[in-house]
């Protein structure tokens, strides 16, 4: 299978739950299990728009539901020959020409009989679909897992009478664990979109002056993203783009829609997506020169997040290193600072931060191949937004930050950051 899902991890984990198979329905753990994309799914967001069948044994061979019009795309992507298509709203027909070979007269092909098509699609007769492959693998009686939070109540009562001797359970933190352990190519799609990120932050800083608007400095990061991304032949893998900063500051309304001049603070908590794996890096600048206030909370903050990033180390506990920035707040002053977590994981959900998180209830272990954005921000309704953010990669021997833009507190119209590149 073309995907990045570890097999190996996957089987083990569904030993460990007693699991017979997992169902993938979210776009997300769908392409990860395929390599294949839905368009109608990713569309929908909603079961059973696309749902990947992968067994716990290894001589049980998996399948995948998708639109008929998908079916051939599919098994081309995914290199599975279990496609199977169920009817949409929508067909799509193979004209003279398509396979590559005559397909006959146009005229006698439009004359043929139409499809039945439902207005969207029949939800029942996929579930049924579903119990056929099921029964067909032996897994009528069954224990399967699926991410049971995506699949709304009603879809989900048709699987359970379309297949009445399934215990479905909820696989959701089953597959991000899965998830949380990248492979090289999906390493790689992070290091390039931090790369881009941070071209993209260099192009807006760029465009701040007063009187600046977010609108136009998120238009200068959208626009340094797409500049890098074609220059580095990038473009083909560019997906979804989160450029618009959080202004504040002396003299200027908290988190306004525009630059007001001196002290103003411009904080950077950007994404870009390539190949689907998206990036989550953040920086600060001030304009003109920061206030002794706004020197004190950002020296805090970056000491905290540096201390977090050198805690990063495989066989660590992920609480461990969120006690270490929130012990280095508390030296520094900053006794009522607050943070749920001090960074997350970053991979293919469209939400950006997923499981781990630096969390102080979270007693997992660092592992490599982990893909942490590490960050220490705060918020200040007159003294301006904070964020410092870096994406570090855990490695056998510590960790490795992809995150290469400057990190003190960078002073616009008298200091810019050098280009990335």
């Amino acid at each position: 299978m073309m995907a990045h899902m570890d097999q190996e991890r996957a089987r083990a984990l569904m030993q460990a739950h007693d699991l017979d198979a997992l169902l993938l329905c979210t776009p997300e753990d769908f392409y990860y299990g395929t390599g294949y994309s839905s368009g109608l799914s990713e569309l929908y967001r909603q079961a059973p728009m696309a749902m990947a069948l992968i067994p716990a044994k290894a001589d049980i061979e998996p399948a995948i539901l998708v639109p008929t019009r998908d079916a051939k795309a599919a098994r081309r992507i995914s290199g599975l020959e279990t496609v199977y298509g169920f009817p949409v709203w929508v067909e799509t027909i193979e004209a003279v020409g398509d396979t590559g070979e005559d397909a006959g007269d146009l005229s006698a092909l439009l004359a043929q009989d139409p499809s039945d098509l439902p207005e969207q699609y029949n939800c029942w007769e996929i579930c049924r679909l579903l119990s056929d492959i099921l029964r067909e693998r032996y897994l009528a009686e069954s224990k399967i897992g699926a991410e049971l939070g995506f699949i709304d109540v009603n879809t989900f009562a048709m699987m359970q009478q379309a297949n009445p001797g399934v215990e479905f359970f909820d696989s959701t933190t089953l597959m991000y664990e899965l998830r949380s352990i990248k492979g090289q190519a999906e390493i790689e799609s992070l290091r390039k979109a931090c790369l881009l990120t941070e071209e993209g932050i260099v192009s807006a800083a760029g465009s701040i002056a007063p009187g600046t608007s977010v609108a136009s400095i998120t238009e200068a990061f959208i626009r340094g993203v797409w500049t890098a991304a074609q220059g580095r032949g990038l473009a083909g893998e560019l997906g979804r783009i989160n450029g618009q900063p959080t202004l504040g500051g002396p003299g200027g309304a908290a988190f306004g829609s525009e630059v007001s001049g001196r002290g103003t603070t411009v904080s950077f908590d950007v994404q870009v997506a390539v190949s689907r794996y998206h990036s989550d890096i953040g920086r600060t600048y001030v304009v003109h020169c920061p206030t002794p206030d706004q020197r004190r909370i950002y020296h805090a903050l970056v000491e905290a997040q540096a201390r977090a990033r050198d805690a990063l180390r495989p066989g660590t506990r992920i609480c461990d290193v969120y006690e270490v920035a929130l012990d280095s707040m508390r030296r520094a002053g900053f006794r009522r600072y607050s943070r749920g977590h001090f960074g997350h994981s970053v991979g293919l959900d469209p939400k950006i931060e997923e499981p781990p998180f630096i969390s102080a209830s979270e007693k997992r272990l660092l592992s490599p191949g982990m893909v942490l954005s590490v960050e220490a921000p705060i918020y200040f309704s007159q003294l301006g937004p904070f964020q410092i953010e870096d994406m570090c990669l855990i490695t056998d021997g510590g960790c490795e930050v992809f995150s290469s833009l400057p990190r003190e507190l960078l002073q616009l119209e008298r200091e810019l950051p050098l280009s990335s590149s």
